[in-house]
C-alpha cells in the first residue's frame, strides 16, 4: 500500500471542476466534472444560466458546491485519498455570493466573472475616484469585478442585500463551505479582483467599499496571506475518503494559481493563455498599472504582484480566418512556416467581436491591406501576428522584458502561433507538459504548506517544458518596425 502523502487542489472553472491528488513524486490523479453533463440539473449547460440580456451571466451556486463535492468523490475513485493531508482550491477570480449567517446564499443565482451588466456602477466609480481607483486597487472599474457587481446587486434587491452577512467572491464562498465554521477568509490574489483592495497595503479601502454599497466593507470577509490556512475540512467534504479535520488552505483566483501551476511566478516570466479568449499575465517585482486602463494587476498566490490583460479575440478568431482561407487545422497550424515574418508588411487587427484591450466596441476586423488578394498562409499570419504584437503591444506598460514564456490552452498546441511568439517577443516559448495548471497551482499551495517546501523548488520541480521555441533573432528589427506600424494603425482605428 502507497504510505505517501498527498495534497489535494481544486479548480472550479465556469464550466466544471477539476480536482488534482499531488504526491510527492508530482500529480498521481485526476478527476473532473462537466456541469454540462454531470449536474445538468441546474440549467447551466456552458456555465451559467442563459438570461435574455446577453449581458447578463450568472449561475447557481449550488452547482459549483455540488460539483467540487462529486469531483472529489469521483478522485477518491483514483486514489486513496486517506492520504491527504492538505486541500487548497481556486475559483474563478471574480463573481459574487451574497450569503447569510449560516452561508447559504441568499439568491439562487451569483454573477460570475463574464457578466458584463454593471456599467452604470463602474461609470459611478469612475466618476467618483477616477485614476486614484486604478493607481490603489491595480484596475480600472471592471464590469467583471465583484465590486461593481455588489453595488449592482445592493441596487437592485436591497431587502437581499440586508440579509447578507457577506459578501464573497466565489473562492471565499466556496472554501466558506469547505471548513467547519463556514466564514473562510479571502486570500489577496482573489481579493486583488474586485476593485476595492489596497494593493500596497493588502487591505481592503473603506471608503471605496462604502461608496460602492452600503455597508459593504463590513459584509467583506478578511484578507490573510495565500499561505494561510483558513480552516479544517468539514464533515460534510470528507468525501472520497477525505479526512474530516484536514487543513484547508485559503483559496485564491485561477489566475494566481495558474501563474504559479505554470511555474512563471517569479518576475521576467510570462505566460500567453491562448483559449476562447487570449490571456497574456505576467509576474511584476512591485505593482505598476497600465495607464491606458486596460490591464490588470493583481496579487500572486506565491506572495508577489502580476499583470493581467485579457484580449477577447482568441480562439474564436483564429477558427473565423481558418474557416475563410479554407483551410483544416493542420494547414492553419503550419501556415506561418511557409510565409516571412510581416510578410507583405499586412497588418491586421482581429476585431471580429468588440475587444477589451484595447476598449473597440465595434466589431470588424481592420486590414492594411486587401484580404482578397492574400493566400491563405498569408491571412493566417497576419492574423497571429496580429494577434501576436497586441500581447507585445499592451503589456509594454509592465516595463519589462521576459526571460520566457509559457503557453497554455488550445492555441498552445499550434506550432506556427509558438514561433511568431517567439519572434515577436524575441523570447523562449515553452509549452508545459501537464494542462492542469490551475488545479497544479492550488495543489501546490496545500504541499507547500504539507511539506515545508518552498513554491519555487516546486515550481522547477514540477512544471517541465514540453517542448521549447527559440527566438531568431534575425526577426527582431522586422518585428521592431512592425509594432511601430501597428501601433499608429491601432491608433487610427480607435479615434
Amino acid at each position: 500500500m502507497n504510505a505517501k502523502p498527498l495534497a489535494v487542489g481544486i479548480d472550479a472553472s465556469t464550466q466544471g471542476v477539476k480536482a488534482l491528488a499531488l504526491g510527492p513524486d508530482g500529480p498521481e490523479a485526476l478527476a473532473a466534472v462537466n456541469f454540462a453533463k454531470d449536474l445538468p440539473r441546474f440549467g447551466a449547460p456552458e456555465g451559467f444560466v442563459p438570461d435574455a440580456d446577453p449581458a447578463v451571466r450568472r449561475a447557481p451556486p449550488a452547482m459549483w458546491e455540488e460539483g467540487v463535492r462529486l469531483a472529489l468523490e469521483r478522485l477518491g475513485r483514483e486514489i486513496d485519498l486517506a492520504r491527504a493531508g492538505c486541500l487548497s482550491g481556486s475559483a474563478q477570480q471574480h463573481g459574487l455570493v451574497l450569503s447569510d449567517a449560516r452561508g447559504e446564499p441568499v439568491a439562487p443565482l451569483a454573477p460570475i466573472w463574464m457578466d458584463r451588466s454593471t456599467g452604470p456602477e463602474c461609470a459611478a466609480l469612475e466618476a467618483r475616484f477616477g485614476a486614484a481607483l486604478r493607481e490603489r486597487t491595480g484596475s480600472a472599474a471592471a464590469e467583471r469585478f465583484t465590486g461593481p457587481q455588489a453595488a449592482k446587486a445592493a441596487r437592485e434587491d436591497p431587502a437581499a442585500w440586508a440579509r447578507a452577512e457577506r459578501a464573497h467572491c466565489i473562492a471565499s464562498w466556496l472554501n466558506s463551505r469547505l471548513v467547519e465554521g463556514g466564514d473562510a477568509p479571502v486570500d489577496p490574489g482573489s481579493a486583488s479582483g474586485q476593485n476595492l483592495m489596497d494593493l500596497a497595503s493588502r487591505e481592503w479601502i473603506p471608503e471605496v467599499a462604502e461608496a460602492t454599497a452600503p455597508g459593504l466593507a463590513a459584509k467583506l470577509p478578511r484578507i490573510v496571506p495565500s499561505d494561510a490556512v483558513s480552516g479544517a475540512l468539514a464533515p460534510a467534504f470528507a468525501v472520497g475518503g477525505l479526512r474530516s479535520g484536514i487543513p484547508v488552505v485559503v483559496w485564491s483566483g485561477d489566475n494566481p494559481d495558474s501563474l504559479l501551476g505554470m511555474g512563471c511566478a517569479a518576475p521576467g516570466e510570462a505566460v500567453a493563455s491562448l483559449g476562447t479568449s487570449d490571456t497574456f499575465f505576467a509576474a511584476m517585482d512591485e505593482p505598476r498599472t497600465d495607464p491606458d486602463g486596460f490591464g490588470n494587476v493583481f496579487c500572486t498566490s506565491a506572495g508577489g504582484f502580476m499583470s493581467l490583460s485579457c484580449f477577447t479575440n482568441g480562439a474564436l478568431a483564429r477558427d473565423r480566418v481558418r474557416r475563410e482561407a479554407g483551410l483544416d487545422w493542420a494547414a492553419f497550424d503550419a501556415a506561418p512556416f511557409g510565409t516571412a515574418p510581416w510578410d507583405g508588411r499586412r497588418l491586421m487587427l482581429p476585431w471580429f467581436s468588440p475587444e477589451s484591450v484595447p476598449r473597440v466596441a465595434r466589431a470588424g476586423a481592420r486590414y492594411g491591406f486587401d484580404p482578397a488578394a492574400a493566400s491563405p498562409a498569408q491571412l493566417v499570419r497576419a492574423l497571429l501576428e496580429g494577434q501576436a504584437m497586441a500581447m507585445k503591444a499592451h503589456s509594454a506598460w509592465i516595463g519589462s522584458s521576459f526571460r520566457r514564456i509559457g503557453v497554455t490552452g488550445g492555441g498552445a498546441k499550434s506550432a506556427g502561433f509558438l514561433r511568431i511568439l517567439a519572434d515577436v517577443f524575441q523570447a523562449p516559448v515553452e509549452r508545459l507538459e501537464g494542462t492542469e495548471t490551475v488545479a497544479l497551482g492550488a495543489a501546490m499551495r496545500a504541499w507547500s504548506h504539507l511539506s515545508g517546501e518552498p513554491l519555487a523548488a516546486l515550481a522547477a520541480r514540477l512544471c517541465r517544458p514540453a517542448s521549447r521555441v527559440e527566438p531568431d533573432p534575425a526577426a527582431a528589427p522586422v518585428y521592431a518596425e512592425a509594432l511601430a506600424a501597428r501601433a499608429a494603425f491601432e491608433a487610427e482605428q480607435i479615434a
